[in-house]
């Protein structure tokens, strides 16, 4: 019996490890992400327009912040994204509204979703960069943990 609570002991803390994760607030934001902790913290270089960086070996996630100077409603950002070639869609993610685009880099070939919400007076754009559609999943998944 005592080798049978060992087993069952070592196996939810191996799995308990295995599906850990971290809470991070977005910056200049009530919200928070729930991320797993294979997505480590990256330092931002001098120039970098992203607020906070994260990356695993399937995803990096970058966070960008404008001001909402003219009170643009989601539908507004929305136009705004398509208008610069990005075909979008509002979504509501976790209760949250937010404009969900694709795009592929000209530049690099690599491939983005990307999420835009109002919060307050700024719009927070989280950017997942992905190399697999298994990682395009993961971070629909990451998004729905906001809140």
């Amino acid at each position: 019996m005592k080798k049978w609570i060992a087993w069952m002991v070592a196996c939810l803390l191996l799995f308990g490890c295995a599906a850990a994760e971290q809470a991070v607030a977005l910056p200049g934001s009530q919200r928070l992400l729930t991320l797993p902790d294979a997505m480590q913290a990256m330092p931002l270089k001098p120039g970098d327009d992203a607020l906070m960086a994260y990356l695993s070996s399937t995803l990096e996630m970058d966070v960008f912040s404008f001001v909402n100077e003219t009170g643009k409603s989601i539908q507004n950002v929305a136009e705004w994204i398509i208008s610069e070639g990005n075909p979008a869609e509002v979504r509501r993610i976790a209760g949250i509204e937010m404009v969900v685009f694709r795009k592929t880099d000209e530049v690099s070939g690599g491939n983005c979703i990307g999420y835009n919400f109002l919060d307050g007076n700024q719009v927070l754009q989280v950017v997942f960069w992905y190399a697999s559609p298994e990682a395009a999943d993961q971070a629909e998944s990451i998004m729905s943990t906001i809140r």
